[in-house]
């Protein structure tokens, strides 16, 4: 098919959107036009007919016919008008007037409807007249319009303008179309040479409108640009293919880490279940049940953290991990650090030094968050380092950090493995035959935990078999920071049996707490929903009340409110639950909770913060007397 003529293209459209815009502007100017004369008419014609029906209103009630012909005479100075009738209410012909132009002796019957009409032919309104509101007869009245001949007028005036205004579109596009379409053709021609010839050397020329300028100016620095962008193009698909891979990789880390989870997870689990079962079992040596205990509590203890491991990273990478930072000693938490791997090390008969002799160095830090970086650090160490191996603590300083080595004589790191030891799920040894070995998560959160206190974690191996050393780099406090030395809770006494109610919609969890607390000689009450919590805190006293925040009926922030509301002060309101982000501790604390803990906790930390809570309440209210 024969290409079409651009030039005859631009000319059709340029004229064609011309006369639709004109033909579309006439159109709205004549509806408005039409619709302005047809109110302004029906105007007239209504407020004529008001005063004409305030003035007859009397005569008609009083049935005077010549008054209402002498009001009606006086419409003779309206020459619109063809014709009024006033009519009774039973429909008969009071008074009658009829125009120059239109000769009486034609009846008109009295309308059904009121109200005004308008047609090609003329327009009419119907009112009823009303005397002291009640209606006396109606109003007819009939008038002609000009409308025909002020469309006719429109109509021509239009048409000139519609006829003048496309002749000079089309002499000025005509003028403009030559230099707009050569500019189009140059563009065209070097396009042809670039695609066909592969020569990007050609550019064309500019135009001397502004529009068409910007376009041939953009079109030249695209044919500038457009190697270069070919040669980034060919970068960002080898990237992607990169990126690809590393995606496929993680996929597949996922998955190990989804098995490895499963497998860490039914570890602990494996030994808990045959626990249970010898517990059981009636008339067990007490020997016998306290391994078992023992066994519970080792297992459930490391399943606990294999989840605040896993809870820690995500706060992490969401940005929603607090610090406490406080000025501390670096070195007793390093050496807390040693002495908590210090059976597991015994176990497999590992030697660990800790050469942390020397003066005092404070740092702004997280107690906590630093000891869990060094716990994973020597956790790390002992579980890689094979039987009767040794780990080494050590630290140096210079003017503004601290660098503390841990060092051991494990299976070590290969050289490749070292640039991403810290990454999420990955493990130095993966083979079945490294045992329990952990999720591949501990080092990634204690580098994180490091950078998030201003430092960062360093590995050094020499090799498979040659053992490894992480160094950790801390900032020094200032000079002149004293560090706050850690006080540590007093052991509170047994005290008296308290009165304790537990609100849990686990009903294993809860009857299980029940029995621990009352094996110590406690009263305890049970509810499993937050309403039943509500009505027995209320309805006698309590010492303390443990409540669970997702409870059916009511959760334990509103039920713990209604308690403040109406229980007595001294009642300690205890939260346990799964939550433990730190927007849910400020939540139960303005719900009036005194304590907040995450499940799984200790019965014993439960009992130890009910009593130094209701001990220190005690002291005030004896100070007070």
């Amino acid at each position: 098919m024969k290409p079409r003529s651009l030039r005859l293209q631009l000319a059709r459209a340029a004229l064609t959107a011309t006369l639709v815009a004109l033909l579309l502007s006439t159109v709205a100017t004549a509806w408005f036009e039409f619709a302005k004369f047809r109110s302004e008419r029906q105007a007239d014609l209504q407020s004529r007919a008001d005063v004409l029906a305030y003035a007859i209103a009397p005569a008609l009630v009083f049935n005077d016919r010549e008054t209402v012909r002498l009001q009606l005479a006086a419409l003779r100075n309206a020459p619109e008008l063809d014709f009024a009738v006033v009519y009774r209410l039973d429909g008969s012909t009071f008074a009658t007037f009829h125009s120059n132009a239109q000769p009486g002796g034609t009846k008109v019957p009295m309308p059904r409807a009121l109200g005004f009409d308008f047609s090609a032919s003329g327009m009419s309104l119907a009112q009823s007249v009303r005397h002291d509101d009640e209606e006396v007869g109606r109003l007819y009245m009939s008038a002609r319009h000009d409308l025909w001949s002020r469309i006719g007028s429109f109509v021509a005036i239009q048409a000139c303008v519609l006829v003048i205004a496309l002749a000079l579109a089309a002499w000025l596009f005509r003028r403009l179309q030559v230099n707009a379409v050569q500019s189009l053709a140059d563009v065209t021609r070097v396009a042809r040479r670039v695609t066909q010839h592969g020569d990007w050397s050609p550019r064309a020329q500019p135009s001397r409108y502004e529009e068409l300028s910007v376009l041939v100016t953009a079109f030249n620095r695209m044919l500038d640009e457009v190697s270069q962008r070919t040669q980034a193009l060919e970068a960002e698909t080898v990237e992607r293919r990169r990126v690809e891979v590393e995606l496929r990789a993680a996929d597949e880390q996922k998955d190990v880490f989804l098995a490895t989870l499963a497998h860490e997870l039914r570890n602990p689990l494996a030994p808990m279940t045959v626990a249970v079962s010898i517990l059981r079992k009636k008339q067990q040596p007490q020997a016998l049940q306290d391994k078992c205990v023992g066994i519970l509590d080792r297992q459930l203890s490391h399943t606990v953290r294999l989840i605040d491991d896993l809870l820690d990273v995500s706060r992490i990478r969401v940005g929603k991990l607090t610090l406490q930072k406080d000025a501390i000693e670096l070195l007793s938490v390093v050496r807390a650090a040693a002495e908590l791997i210090e059976p597991v090390a015994t176990g497999k008969q590992q030697v660990v030094k800790a050469s942390l002799e020397g003066r005092d160095i404070c740092v702004i830090a997280d107690r906590t968050r630093l000891l869990q970086v060094f716990s994973n650090l020597l956790t790390n160490a002992s579980r890689y380092t094979p039987r009767g191996g040794s780990i080494e603590v050590s630290y140096r300083c210079d003017d503004t950090h601290v660098f503390v080595s841990v060092r051991d004589t494990g299976i070590g790191i290969d050289a490749s493995m070292q640039r991403k030891i810290f990454e999420m799920f990955q493990q130095a040894d993966q083979s079945l035959e490294r045992g329990n070995a952990g999720l591949g998560i501990g080092l990634t959160l204690a580098s994180q935990l490091a950078q998030l206190h201003g430092g960062e974690i360093a590995v050094e191996s020499e090799g498979l078999g040659r053992g490894a050393c992480f160094t950790v780099r801390l900032p020094i406090a200032p000079r002149g920071t004293q560090p706050n030395v850690e006080r540590r809770p007093e052991a509170t006494a047994a005290g008296r049996p308290m009165s304790i109610l537990i609100a849990d919609d686990n009903v294993d969890a809860a009857v299980g707490l029940r029995d621990a607390f009352e094996a110590l000689g406690h009263e305890v009450s049970v509810c499993h929903d937050g309403l039943s919590a509500v009505g027995q805190a209320l309805a006698r006293r309590f010492d303390a009340a443990i409540l669970d925040i997702g409870m059916p009926g009511l959760n334990g922030y509103d039920a713990a409110q209604r308690i403040r509301a109406g229980a007595q002060p001294a009642l300690v309101l205890v939260a346990l639950t799964g939550w433990g982000q730190p927007s849910d501790k400020e939540r139960a604390r303005n719900a009036g909770f005194d304590h907040h803990f995450v499940k799984p906790a200790s019965p014993d930390d439960l009992l130890q913060a009910i009593q130094a809570r209701t001990a220190a309440t005690r002291t005030m209210e004896d100070v007070k007397t």
